[in-house]
Order: structure tokens, then C-alpha cells, then sequence
């Protein structure tokens, strides 16, 4: 029983990993602080890199849908971490004039690549429509080999 949820967390992990916003909000993190991906999986309780995870942690909880476990395991730590994380940077976002602009920074770009995310979405969905109508005008053997190479393709 406990290696089948091992596996779930591996599946739901290589989902989080392929996530484009996410490797979005990692690199726009790691721009921003200068830290590498390592530096911020460290246990270490350097100001700096406290301060860049927490920011990477907010980010990643206010722009997607992942639940705040796996947003954790994204950096070896905890649920409460996540939490923890997210109260912090509205604090000091408050109080910080150098933070606030940061996060407004990475604000401000993590929705513009959410949006043209979301035009990539809708113009492929438009071209999937297209040729499903396309194929409405194809034979049946014809039908089944284009869905084979459309499928290999994708």
C-alpha cells in the first residue's frame, strides 16, 4: 500500500515538473535573486535564500491550482511551510519597499506568460478543431491513419 502512494506522488511530481508556469515562476525567481535551483532546496536559514523559496513557494500557490503539499515537496519541505511562506511575503511585501516592487516585478510578468499561455492553449484547441473537421471529409481507413500520425505526433 505505501509504494502505491509513493507512485502517486511521483506522478503527481512529474506533473508539477512539466508545469510551464512553474518552471516560469522558478526561473523568474532564480533571475531576480541570483540563486541557483540548489540554493533554494538547501536547508539552510540564510536570510536571502529563506526569502527567495518563500517568494518562489507564493508565487507558485497564488498561480496555480497545486495543492500546498506539493508545492512544498517542490522544495523538500512541508505544507505549513507553504503557508508559513505565503504570510511572510504579504508582510514583509507591506513593509519592504525592495520586496513590494519585486513582487509586483514578478507579478506583473508571471500573468503576462499566463496569458500568452492561454493563446498558445486556444490557438492549438482552434487547430485541433480544424482538423477534426477534416476529417469528416476523409474515409474511414484514410480517418484511422491520420488519427494514428496525429496521435505519434503529439
Amino acid at each position: 500500500m505505501n509504494e502505491l502512494k509513493e507512485i502517486e506522488v511521483l506522478s503527481e511530481m512529474d506533473i508539477v515538473k512539466q508545469d510551464e508556469v512553474i518552471k516560469f515562476i522558478k526561473a523568474k525567481i532564480l533571475h531576480e535573486t541570483g540563486f541557483s535551483t540548489t540554493d533554494l532546496v538547501v536547508k539552510t536559514r540564510i536570510r536571502r535564500i529563506v526569502e527567495a523559496r518563500q517568494l518562489a513557494m507564493y508565487f507558485i500557490k497564488h498561480n496555480t491550482k497545486y495543492p500546498l503539499r506539493l508545492i512544498g515537496d517542490i522544495y523538500k519541505r512541508k505544507h505549513a511551510t507553504v503557508l508559513h511562506a505565503n504570510k511572510t511575503i504579504n508582510n514583509l511585501a507591506d513593509t519592504e519597499k525592495r520586496l513590494r516592487e519585486m513582487t509586483d516585478r514578478i507579478n506583473k510578468d508571471v500573468e503576462k506568460f499566463k496569458r500568452q499561455q492561454a493563446l498558445k492553449i486556444t490557438e492549438i484547441k482552434k487547430k485541433e478543431a480544424v482538423f477534426i473537421e477534416l476529417l469528416n471529409y476523409l474515409d474511414v481507413e484514410d480517418k484511422e491513419s491520420w488519427l494514428v500520425k496525429y496521435a505519434i505526433a503529439k
